[in-house]
């Protein structure tokens, strides 16, 4: 799923999400989270649209249809391919698609060099990350509204077997960046506590059929969302956040 984000006016929460936005960021779709103290929400791919759903249980089956939140009718946001403001509190509007889906890799999460004994608090879930995507964000002043100074903009490639995350200090990762993390095979991502090793990987012409199939949940981990997101109550992979410390913690 992208979610792209801009500041902007609109009437009934709908803006014009201009191009260039506040932010651009991908999320994996298929999976149930939980979303503080509203319950739990899933994001699924229907095609091109985003379909969020917040649910009562942790396996995402009963829906919530009390909660209250920008966005949402009976515990379910469907905005098409609007410019939703998701928070009256804050001039950001955002705009969420499956279209367009990046290369996607799935890794496992391990506590040795050899990769050979999974990390207990991951539970042995996979962690998905969009590779050759862009993901960057704007920072943003007091009142919540995107200024044009680039907080953050990053890009992780797999090329040959051999990871790279770098950093840029232009939105569209167009400049040669700096090196976060690189390594092949089993790759340290918190020194001397957290490896991960590449599961499987997901082309982005794979990735785009799955999205748009009928098959709808059947996509599972090969598909995310896509768009602009600050105060949407969807949340984002970022590549920052690659480290386990934060995948552990459940992306809260």
């Amino acid at each position: 799923m992208d979610s792209s984000s801009s500041t902007g006016s609109g009437a009934d929460r709908v803006g014009t999400c201009e191009a260039g936005g506040g932010s651009d960021e991908w999320k994996e779709a298929e999976k149930c989270e939980k979303d503080g103290g509203k319950g739990y929400m899933k994001v699924t791919c229907s095609g091109d649209n985003v379909v969020s759903t917040y649910y009562n249980d942790s396996s995402c089956t009963t829906t919530k249809t009390d909660i209250v939140a920008a966005g949402f009718i009976n515990g379910v946001a469907d905005p098409k391919d609007a410019c939703v403001q998701y928070s009256p509190l804050y001039e950001v509007w955002s705009k969420v698609t499956c279209a367009g889906q990046p290369d996607i890799t799935i890794f496992k999460v391990y506590n040795d060099s050899s990769c050979t004994t999974l990390h207990p608090a991951a539970n042995g879930q996979t962690e998905v990350v969009a590779t050759n995507f862009c993901s960057f964000e704007q920072k943003k002043n007091d009142d919540g509204k995107y200024t044009k100074v680039l907080s953050k903009a990053e890009k992780m490639t797999i090329t040959g077997g051999k990871l790279e995350h770098k950093e840029y200090t232009t939105p569209d990762c167009s400049d040669a960046g700096t090196m976060k993390l690189t390594g092949t095979t089993c790759i340290e991502v918190e020194v001397g506590k957290i490896w991960y090793k590449v599961e499987s990987t997901v082309t982005a012409s794979e990735a785009n059929k799955a999205a748009g199939s009928s098959a709808g949940p059947a996509a599972g981990n090969s598909t995310g969302t896509k768009g602009t997101t600050s105060s949407a109550p969807l949340k984002s992979l970022s590549l920052l956040a690659f480290a386990l410390s934060v995948a552990i913690s459940g992306f809260a």
